[in-house]
């Protein structure tokens, strides 16, 4: 009996084991996929370039978020061999503990069919329940054949059903064994496309070089019109925020005239918007993040450091561009031959740039999702550039997306 119930809690402790991992491997699976999806879309995009034969930083930054990609795929599979390792340990334990006790059971079945041997017929049995010296023996006797009889029975149920649960186990065992295999394969072949991908963005990162002159000539228009985009973005927000202070002043006068003692509201109070956060979808309809927000190294030029107020999207060309969340448009501008919309949230306001196609004016109404431009084609590729303000304070946009796109 004691080894029975030690068998038992084993089984409830396991099963509360695979309910935890469940979800876990749920989720690095689901991960595992997207990371796939983003890898097969930025080899798409890098195989149009290909056909280009271009060399650019556009191109080289593509395949560098494609190898940052490839680098969170092997630590995804990693944490899927470890959870996968987990369970063939506990599995294995649960086949041990399966055999043990289906052998004890077949013990305690084997000694009840030697018992039942020496009363192997009817005739035997009543004789033995006769020659019992008065009534309350002979219905001992007859209950303890009748709980003989239901006692064999259930024996011989419990080993059929524990040996239908080794066979789900053993199956199960060799299933993870199988899955551990194939992930190590992928886990061997996604070292190798690395390496190759680490290759090729070194030789880029070459061939470049050999064009500092040209990239430094790049670099400095791009600053330019980076900081020019920077002074009217700060105009138009400033504008937008001294609008709202007289509009909200005009509001309490008002007010006042009219002997309301409620003041209407700040915007600043209650964002609508910054409840978005983390749930925020890409402008395009599929992408690849290859510049980042923040201070880095040029990838190409030694000691010359970057500053990005937002982040470059890689998309297909011509890709629609929406607006991530319901806002009025405000400012839509150029700087050189690069046109920005500005959209407001609130506190809160969105850039796009490089877009051509505009189907906004100042002043519009947008909703979630809509259709606001096309991104604009340079060099046979299409780069979204995406910031994000409150007020005059720059965020990273990757910090209100949400994971998993």
């Amino acid at each position: 009996m004691k080894h029975i119930f030690i068998f038992i809690l084993f089984l409830i402790t396991c099963c509360s084991l695979a309910v935890a991992q469940k979800s876990t491997v749920r989720d690095m699976e689901k991960k595992k996929l997207q990371i796939e999806q983003d890898i097969a879309y930025a080899n798409n995009l890098l195989s149009e370039t290909k056909e280009l034969q271009q060399v650019n930083l556009d191109n080289l930054n593509l395949i560098k978020s494609n190898i940052d990609s490839r680098k969170d795929l092997l630590k995804t599979i990693d944490a899927q061999l470890v959870n996968l390792s987990a369970e063939i340990a506990v599995r294995q334990k649960k086949v041990s503990a399966l055999y043990d006790n289906l052998s004890q059971l077949k013990d305690n079945y084997a000694k009840m069919i030697r018992i039942a041997y020496h009363h192997k017929n009817s005739y035997s049995m009543l004789m033995y329940i006769l020659a019992s010296e008065d009534v309350n023996q002979a219905y001992r006797r007859m209950s303890y054949f009748k709980k003989f009889s239901e006692a064999h029975l259930q024996q011989a149920k419990e080993i059929s059903v524990q040996s239908k649960q080794l066979d789900i186990e053993i199956s199960g065992l060799q299933k993870n064994k199988l899955e551990q295999e194939t992930l190590m394969n992928q886990k061997s072949l996604e070292i190798l496309k690395l390496a190759d991908e680490e290759k090729n963005y070194e030789q880029e990162i070459e061939k470049l070089r050999q064009k500092e002159s040209e990239l430094r000539r790049e670099l400095e228009i791009k600053m330019k019109r980076s900081i020019l985009l920077d002074q009217q973005i700060k105009v138009a927000i400033a504008e937008e925020t001294r609008k709202a202070a007289e509009e909200q002043k005009k509001s309490r006068e008002r007010a006042q005239a009219a002997g309301e003692k409620k003041v209407a509201p700040s915007v600043v109070a209650d964002s609508r918007f910054e409840k978005l956060k983390g749930k925020l979808l890409l402008p395009v309809k599929q992408g690849a993040v290859i510049t980042h927000f923040g201070i880095y190294d040029h990838p190409v030029l030694r000691g010359i450091r970057i500053t990005s107020n937002g982040i470059d999207i890689s998309t297909n060309t011509s890709s629609p561009v929406m607006v991530v969340a319901d806002g009025v448009v405000r400012k839509i501008f150029s700087t050189g031959s690069v046109t920005s919309i500005l959209v407001q949230h609130d506190v809160y306001y969105t850039v796009y740039t490089r877009v051509t196609n505009v189907k906004v004016a100042v002043g519009d109404m947008v909703r979630i999702r809509q259709v606001i431009a096309s991104t604009d084609v340079n060099n046979g590729r299409s780069i979204l550039h995406f910031e994000l303000w409150k007020q005059t304070d720059k965020q990273d946009p990757e910090r209100w997306f949400a994971s998993g796109q």
